[in-house]
């Protein structure tokens, strides 16, 4: 997966201060809404990165590098 520890960092970050710290325990449902929506949108752009990455070919592997 490209950029895995760059998703994964953020995401474990967010849940130890939501899970251990109780950072978000007096936001209104209102925001729980759009945090869930904006998690969903980044997640769905990583994906969309993996799949139409300008690094990967048609075939799925990554491209040859060019030496010049």
């Amino acid at each position: 997966m490209i950029a895995g520890l760059t998703v994964i960092d953020p995401i474990v970050a967010v849940l130890i201060g939501l899970l251990v710290l109780g950072e978000a325990s007096t936001a209104p449902a209102w925001a729980l809404i759009g945090f869930v929506i904006a998690g969903a949108i980044a997640t769905w752009g990583v994906i969309q990165l993996t799949k139409h990455h300008p690094q990967v070919t048609a075939d799925g592997k990554p491209k040859q590098p060019r030496v010049q």
